[in-house]
C-alpha cells in the first residue's frame, strides 16, 4: 500500500485486470465488487461496450467468490446505469442458480477528501473553483441532489457485508439539497465570505460541463437499510464538506475566499 494508507489486518491489496480471471491461493472471506457506471470510462467506450465489460468483470468476480465459498457484495450507484443493471442481474442469477451468498449496495452521490476535483460532481466542481479563489458559479444544469459523506458510506457497506440479505440496500442521505443550499453550506464550512461578483477580479468562465438529460432526481430509500442494518448517515453536510475541503484545499484554508452571490 502507498505510504500513509490505513493498515487493515487481514486485508491484502491486489491490483488486477478483471477482464482476466482472478486466481488466488489465499483464503478469501468476501469479495466486494464495484460495478462501473456509464461515466466510469469517460467517452472512449459506448454504453454497450461498457455494459459488456461490466458483465465480464462481474462474472470473474463472482467466480472468485464461488471458488472460495466467499460472500459476494456488489456496489453500484443509485443511478442504475446499463452496466450496473447488468452487474446486478448477474449477481441475482448467481444467488438464485448457484446459491451464492450475495449483498447488493446502491450508493448515492458519495463525496469525501479523496474525490478527484475533475469529477462531474457538483461538490468537486465547487471545490475546484474554490481552490483557485474563483467565484462559485453553479452550472445552469445543476439540480437538487442528496450527498453522503464517505465515512457514512463505508460504515453502511461494512454493516451490509456482515448483515443484510440478498435484496438491494440503498446507502445514501435521505435529505435533498438544492445547488444553492450546497453552495451556501460550503461557504459556511470553509469560513469564506460572500461578495458581489462584479467586485471579483477573476474573469467569469463558462459554466463547467455536467451531465444533462431528463433523468429523474435520485433519492435513496433507506427504510430497509435503517431497519435491518441500523444505519443512518451521521455526518452533517456542513461537517462533511469541512472535512473534505480541509484535505483537498489544505494549503488554502482558512483563506478568505471571494464567492459569487449570484451564480
Amino acid at each position: 500500500m502507498p505510504d500513509g494508507s490505513p493498515c487493515i489486518a487481514n486485508v491484502q491489496l491486489v491490483e488486477h485486470d478483471l477482464m482476466r480471471p482472478v486466481h488466488s491461493i489465499c483464503p478469501i472471506d468476501a469479495v466486494v465488487h464495484c460495478a462501473p457506471s456509464s461515466a466510469s470510462a469517460g467517452s472512449e467506450l459506448t454504453s454497450r461496450e461498457l455494459t459488456q465489460l461490466a458483465g465480464i468483470a462481474t462474472q470473474h468476480a463472482i467466480r472468485l467468490a464461488l471458488q472460495h465459498g466467499a460472500r459476494f457484495m456488489l456496489v453500484s450507484s443509485g443511478a442504475r446505469t446499463e452496466p450496473e443493471r447488468e452487474a446486478e442481474a448477474q449477481t441475482h442469477a448467481a444467488h438464485r442458480v448457484r446459491q451464492l451468498d450475495v449483498r447488493i449496495a446502491r450508493v448515492f452521490n458519495v463525496y469525501g477528501p479523496n474525490m478527484p476535483l475533475q469529477r462531474q460532481h457538483l461538490v468537486a466542481m465547487l471545490l475546484q473553483q474554490l481552490s483557485g479563489a474563483e467565484p462559485l458559479i453553479i452550472p445552469a444544469v445543476a439540480r437538487p441532489a442528496t450527498y453522503c459523506y464517505i465515512d457514512d458510506v463505508v460504515e453502511g457497506l461494512v454493516r451490509l457485508l456482515y448483515g443484510g440479505d440478498h435484496r438491494p440496500f440503498d446507502i445514501g442521505s435521505p435529505r435533498m439539497v438544492t445547488p444553492e443550499q450546497l453552495r451556501s453550506t460550503l461557504r459556511a464550512a470553509t469560513g469564506s465570505i460572500w461578495v458581489d461578483e462584479s467586485t471579483v477580479a477573476t474573469a467569469r468562465r463558462a459554466p463547467m460541463r455536467m451531465e444533462t438529460g431528463s433523468r429523474p432526481i435520485l433519492m435513496p430509500k433507506i427504510t430497509r437499510t435503517r431497519m435491518r442494518l441500523g444505519w443512518m448517515p451521521q455526518w452533517s453536510l456542513r461537517d462533511g464538506l469541512a472535512a473534505t475541503a480541509s484535505v483537498l484545499l489544505a494549503d488554502r484554508l482558512p483563506t478568505r475566499v471571494a464567492l459569487s452571490a449570484t451564480g
